[in-house]
């Protein structure tokens, strides 16, 4: 998703919106994705890595 919104509307949605963001609806499950880092190489300097010790394993 992409998605421009103000600061005022994003509180807003956060404390009433069932929904998270649309950025954490991408990112964050990605960002813990041992695929993400291997199809696009990312390395422990890069802005988003999360430390394998740190990713979230559901299944």
């Amino acid at each position: 998703w992409r998605q421009q919104i103000r600061d005022q509307e994003l509180m807003r949605r956060l404390k009433e919106d069932v929904h998270s963001p649309a950025r954490a609806r991408v990112n964050i499950p990605l960002y813990h994705s041992d695929d993400f880092y291997k199809a696009f190489n990312v390395k422990e300097t890069d802005a988003r890595f999360v430390s394998v010790d740190k990713r979230i394993r559901i299944w």
